[in-house]
């Protein structure tokens, strides 16, 4: 095994296309006037929560402005729908305001793209550009034309560009052949970049904004996918920090089926689009909820609020998902759809968010259809909050790094009032930062400084510190506790699991343990059996007993993160030969989605060739393979970025690929031999050792050496430890020992031992026989060796 393999398991960061960057001296000396990057941690998910008391999260809705709508249809050239599919930024003074959206003709069945300004955000006025013609004369405010099918501009300003006349960038649809870029050095005159299209994505919605975290361009175009028995709209991701070479979209948010809790029949939920963008220290997205209730394609669009903190994995809202834009009552002007631009603005202690309403549901035929644009604003930072009533109130966040400075909070605790105090790293008061001795705010305001009797900035010392909120009749919406400050964040583990099933049912646990994460629960007739001969290795196995209509399951917990590289394997003795799920976090109706993974096999070759690896919507299967003999054989599939390879008894059988650029995240935790849930049974019955679920990519000669010599011998876990002659139990126990230690005394003794040419390093998880006797052996970590 490769070196790297022999390490302990750490933590790791979950990195997609690109890694978390910092901005570069040019970005940060001239920010994009989109940019609504900054400092402060919000409360619209648990990231930075260890622990909360007394406390409910409430989620606010933006409010529509009484004036609304502000902008209608009252050109030839606009018809009677206007709408923002487009952009709102400042003036380039940063005074006034500028918007780029576009109407839709349906007697000639055009789109055409347009302009306004306003000085107040109130007034809009559509200037005459003098760029495009329409019906003879360019007295008009159509800004963009290349064949009247290019609509949904995307106006992204970029000021540190090496060129002029690429400060304003551009990404729009057009029918023709997917997403289109331009640059322009004031954003009305556009160069096409050389290389269109962009994407060749075939759907007709996409929102794009420039990233200050990663510093690279985020787009979320519009992907259909399978999703419970329906060909749905779902939302796609890609970024790039080159704006003239985009990778393909990858598949990043799909309806689940609290979505689908109001639907029967043939009524479904889709999402016809998502604007998603860079907010303070997090990502926030508005998701464009599209509820088909005629069957067909008819039916209202809302926005609903979703989360991030690395732009790849997104949190849905807790509860019943309020909308964060609503539509109108019944016979208002938004009361069928609203669209969001591609990021809101922030104005003074307000966030703008200008939109687009439709009078009808999609999908509407009726002559009185007509679209306009509106204004609604909110508190900033609030669109969640954390309050407590008269009962005291407590929220304990998680370590927080680069501390310094002024603590501010934004709360509004004017019926009430809001103490902080700070904690160590290990949850100790630091002197001077009790609760008694925080001055309390009793005010609303979104950043209010918080002080104490000694103290009137965060302590300087260097080390990770909590903060404790303490809440009487207040909510609590943000913080910022310095420029720098970020929760500490070790990233999730690559899962590291392996159950052998040897010692009886008590020995259904995890041999590879070092992370401290995974182990196997199992569900009905699920058992393990410590004999010789119903194992393929070793003494032990685990059986799945037949018994009807139960689904009888080994849980494998904290799978839910799989990453993009990872193994998953085991040794089968299937009894029946039927068709039957390995490896399965699947709720069971089509193709597996984004958030499901099916490894599944057919030792007949009835159902599949043999083998079978779906995820993403996508299979890889194997050659024609069969394996239909009641004996053991092991099967396993390695994922490295989408890359599939397909093993059968250590030899590859099949190989392709599946949609790959974000790491795997499955809805449920992994589970052998079936799920619970819908579907058709496919029920493993009979025996299986050596389960592994592993976070990297094992070669082809490894995943032999599974096969051939079982996963301890992989693993260096048959070690005689205790020099008694055999590798058992007690060997075990010591190993657990060492590998809970997690002590930098385990390799410094190892490397002793083994010196200059040794066999191999005893890490944690890569333990092998060290040459020498118990008394060469010296404490492990932290106590000795049973």
């Amino acid at each position: 095994m490769q070196s790297s393999r022999r390490q302990v398991l750490v933590a790791w960061a979950v990195m997609g296309v690109l890694p978390m960057l910092p901005i570069g001296p040019a970005h940060a000396a001239e920010r994009s006037l989109g940019d609504l990057s900054g400092s402060w941690i919000l409360f619209v998910d648990d990231h930075a929560v260890e622990s909360m008391r007394g406390v409910c999260r409430h989620y606010h809705a933006f409010e529509k402005h009484s004036a609304n709508p502000l902008l209608v249809a009252d050109r030839s050239w606009e018809g009677q729908v206007v709408y923002l599919y487009g952009s709102v930024l400042p003036g380039p003074a940063g005074t006034g305001y500028r918007m780029w959206y576009h109407a839709w003709d349906p007697a000639v069945g055009e789109y055409r793209n347009l302009y306004a300004t306003s000085a107040d955000g109130l007034t809009w006025a559509k200037p005459n550009l003098g760029l495009v013609q329409y019906e003879g004369s360019t007295a008009n405010n159509i800004f963009l034309r290349r064949t009247g099918a290019d609509h949904i501009a995307s106006v992204i300003h970029t000021p540190w560009a090496a060129q002029p006349a690429q400060a304003y960038r551009l990404v729009n649809f057009d029918y023709r052949g997917g997403f289109y870029g331009a640059s322009s050095a004031e954003g009305l005159y556009w160069t096409d970049v050389p290389d269109n299209p962009l994407l060749s994505q075939p759907e007709d919605v996409g929102n794009f904004v420039w990233d200050s975290n990663r510093a690279c361009f985020l787009g979320t175009p519009k992907i259909l996918a399978p999703v419970r028995g329906w060909m749905r709209r779902c939302v796609g991701v890609t970024m790039t920090p080159d704006f003239e070479q985009w990778p393909d979209a990858g598949l990043l948010l799909v309806p689940d089926a609290w979505d689908d809790r109001w639907a029967a029949g043939n009524q479904r939920t889709e999402f016809y689009g998502l604007s998603a963008f860079a907010y303070e220290s997090m990502y926030l997205g508005f998701l464009w909820v599209f509820r088909i209730e005629d069957g067909v394609n008819g039916g209202p669009i809302f926005a609903e609020l979703v989360s991030s903190h690395d732009g790849y994995h997104w949190t849905r809202q807790e509860g019943d998902r309020p909308s964060v834009l609503t539509t109108g009552q019944p016979g208002a002007w938004d009361a069928g759809m609203v669209f969001t631009p591609n990021h809101p603005l922030i104005e003074g202690d307000r966030i703008l968010l200008y939109y687009g309403g439709f009078n009808l549901p999609h999908g509407s035929t009726a002559p009185s259809f007509a679209a306009a644009i509106g204004l609604a604003s909110l508190r900033k930072d609030g669109f969640a909050s954390l309050g407590a009533d008269s009962t005291q109130g407590e929220v304990l966040t998680r370590s927080l790094t680069d501390t310094g400075g002024t603590l501010r909070v934004n709360c509004d605790a004017s019926a009430g009032l809001l103490r902080v105090e700070v904690l160590d790293a290990d949850g100790a008061v630091i002197p001077g930062f009790a609760a008694e001795e925080c001055r309390p705010i009793t005010s609303d305001g979104v950043s209010q400084p918080v002080s104490w009797n000694e103290h009137q900035l965060l302590p300087s010392e260097s080390e990770p510190l909590r903060l404790r909120f303490l809440l009487d009749n207040a909510s609590l919406f943000a913080f910022e506790a310095g420029p720098y400050a970020r929760v500490v964040d070790d990233g999730p583990i690559r899962p590291a699991f392996l159950c052998t099933g040897e010692g009886g049912t008590a020995a259904l646990v995890d041999k590879l343990i070092s992370d401290g994460r995974q182990a196997a629960t199992p569900h009905n007739n699920v058992y393990a059996f410590g004999h010789p001969a119903y194992a393929a290795f070793g003494s032990g196995a685990v059986a799945f007993l037949d018994s009807g209509s139960t689904l009888n399951t080994l849980e494998i917990v904290d799978t839910t993160l799989l990453g993009e590289r990872f193994t998953l394997a085991a040794m089968v003795r299937h009894l029946n030969n039927d068709h039957a799920r390995l490896f399965t976090a699947y709720d069971g109706a089509d193709a597996p989605l984004t958030s499901e993974l099916v490894f599944d096999f057919d030792p007949s070759g009835t159902v599949l060739p043999g083998l079978r690896f779906r995820l993403n919507g996508q299979s890889v299967l194997s050659t024609p393979v069969s394996f239909a003999d009641g004996a053991y054989h092991h099967l396993a599939a390695t994922c490295d970025g989408g890359s599939v390879r397909l093993y059968l008894d250590g030899v590859q059988v099949g190989q392709g690929s599946v949609p790959a650029g974000t790491p795997v995240v499955l809805r449920r935790n992994l589970r052998v031999a079936e799920d619970f849930g819908p579907g058709v049974q496919e029920q493993l019955v009979g025996m299986a050792d050596d389960i592994l679920v592993y976070g990297e990519v094992l070669t082809g000669d490894e995943v032999q050496t599974l096969a051939e010599d079982g996963a301890e011998k992989l693993f260096g876990l048959d070690v005689d430890l205790d020099w008694d002659g055999d590798v058992d139990l007690a060997d075990y126990a010591r190993y657990q020992v060492c590998a809970a230690a997690a002590d930098p005394t385990v390799y410094e003794f190892c490397q002793g031992l083994l010196g200059e040419g040794g066999a191999g390093t005893c890490g944690i998880d890569r333990l092998v026989s060290c040459t020498g006797g118990p008394e060469q052996l010296p404490a492990c970590g932290p106590g000795q060796l049973p």
